[in-house]
């Protein structure tokens, strides 16, 4: 009986393993001709951004790197070929997302856009605190960049996505995936890209628009070194939203300390392999079969989406903190 039952078990894992090995292989097939694409990557002053426009740029892909500062515009151009373009962009600026629109409207109308990567987006709101201390504007904040501003490029620059039959890559994240019960704003965020995400892939598959929709959802990766001095300001904001009468008997520098601690651990502990996930990135805009969701690292693959899976009595009690 137990032989029967490996053998079973052994047979699953042989299986499963030869079809993971084959969609991978055929998956790894790239379309042609891609220094003939133009993609629009948003959010490249730093972090995945400006690394996988770099990467594009060294392809010999016709990269319109869109940057939020002119120091971080300047500082690709060094880093690229004089193919690469940069323009000036604030993700959630609707006239100069216009204003962009009709530039490659213009520049692009007989190629279209072959790929828009939504990359731009913030982890933090204007404070780091407690639930009590977020008010409605860190909310508007963190949602109009990382889900409004995702929102409204996709749909703007569509027209030309659609001309090139093309794609759009919306950066995401696990905290998409399962959430937990600190930086509330962002995981709200997260998981309202991924609802549009799937909405907008559905009704334009369902429109026959010939655009296709892909997310990225990253773990926990280094793509900054944490600002202690940054990160202790936001946390003495956050404080000063607590009315005086309830601050008493509390140590502001103790407290502080414990986020800056916290952080830095978190940030100690991620990848530093951020080639995960710009090759996921260009996986997503150029292989001939890719995927619709792209879970990366390990954290996200083996943690928080097995986790989301589970009944939420279970996913509840792994995430709530035991009390002292």
């Amino acid at each position: 009986m137990f032989g029967k039952v490996a053998k079973s078990f052994l047979a699953i894992i042989v299986g499963g393993t030869t079809v993971r090995l084959s969609e991978n292989y055929i998956r790894s097939f790239y379309i042609d001709d891609i220094e003939k694409k133009h993609v629009l990557i948003t959010g490249c002053d730093s972090g995945f951004g400006e690394k996988f426009a770099r990467q594009l740029d060294a392809k010999g892909v016709k990269v319109i790197a869109a940057c939020l500062t002119q120091t971080g515009a300047e500082k690709l151009k060094t880093k690229c070929s004089n193919q690469l373009q940069t323009v000036l962009l604030d993700v959630t600026n609707d006239k100069q997302v216009n204003e962009l629109r009709s530039k490659l409207e213009i520049e692009l109308k007989d190629v279209g856009l072959h790929a828009l990567v939504n990359n731009a987006g913030i982890s933090t709101a204007s404070i780091v605190g407690e639930l009590e201390m977020y008010n409605s504007d860190d909310y508007r904040r963190v949602l109009d960049v990382n889900t409004v501003a995702v929102a409204n490029l996709s749909l703007r620059f569509l027209p030309l996505l659609s001309k090139a039959e093309g794609r759009i890559v919306n950066v995401s994240s696990a905290a998409g995936r399962l959430a937990e019960g600190n930086n509330i704003p962002y995981h709200v965020s997260k998981f309202a890209t991924e609802a549009f995400s799937d909405c907008l892939r559905i009704k334009l598959r369902n429109m026959n628009k010939g655009v296709t929709v892909h997310l990225i959802e990253p773990g926990f990766f280094k793509t900054e070194i944490i600002n202690v001095e940054s990160t202790k300001k936001l946390v003495k904001k956050g404080l000063e939203r607590i009315p005086i009468d309830k601050r008493q008997g509390l140590d502001e520098e103790i407290y502080v300390n414990q986020y800056v601690k916290a952080l830095t651990a978190i940030n100690d502990n991620a990848s530093s392999n951020i080639e995960e996930v710009t090759n996921a990135y260009e996986h997503a805009i150029f292989s001939k079969w890719p995927k619709r969701r792209y879970p990366i690292g390990f954290d996200c693959k083996y943690i928080a989406i097995p986790i989301s899976l589970l009944p939420s009595w279970i996913s509840d009690y792994i995430m709530i903190k035991p009390k002292d």
